[in-house]
């Protein structure tokens, strides 16, 4: 098992070595696509509206040198929806949604008294909008750079992988706490 093992540890090495454009490429192709498909989801397929109510509320707090400050909540619904707003807490537990088709992301909230659209924090609204953008358009620019033959240095795609990669943690942080 552990001449198996070895073998596979050395080929994959070996594999990095002679083709590490190639890897970049296979890694973050799946990540581009299911990106994209979020972005076209979030974006342009129609949303589904439903009528829904909060079973929790979290607050979402941030220290400072005066103590804690709620800067926003986190909500889970009946149906099984969660989102977070910013700056603003829904009282009421009867709320009308609209959700994403493939990814169920909230992108309207409403209740009898008020609409929270503006305040959703969560998913592809607010700022993580826009570090899925950069990501995107970071990604592709990196893939078409290395699928041409061109010669880059090696300072050029360390920048590639690493800046990606950092805005890929950033992006799953951001999707997973917010």
């Amino acid at each position: 098992m552990e001449k198996f093992l070895e073998r596979i540890i050395i080929k994959a090495i070996k594999f990095l070595k002679a083709n590490p454009k190639r890897l970049f490429t296979i890694f973050f192709m799946p990540i581009l696509i299911l990106s994209s498909v979020n972005m076209i989801d979030f974006f342009f397929i129609p949303k589904i509206e439903t009528t829904d109510q909060i079973v929790s509320r979290r607050k979402l707090y941030r220290n400072n040198s005066y103590g804690r400050t709620v800067v926003g909540c986190k909500y889970k619904t009946a149906k099984g929806f969660s989102f977070s707003t910013s700056e603003a807490i829904i009282r009421e537990n009867d709320i009308d949604i609209k959700h994403t088709q493939i990814f169920k992301s909230v992108t309207f909230v409403d209740s009898d008294r008020k609409d929270y659209t503006e305040k959703l924090s969560s998913n592809l609204n607010g700022i993580l909008k826009y570090f899925h953008l950069l990501f995107l358009s970071s990604l592709v620019i990196g893939i078409i750079i290395f699928i041409s033959e061109r010669q880059i240095s090696q300072n050029t795609y360390l920048n590639i992988i690493i800046f990606n990669a950092l805005i890929f943690v950033v992006l799953l942080y951001m999707l997973f706490f917010y």
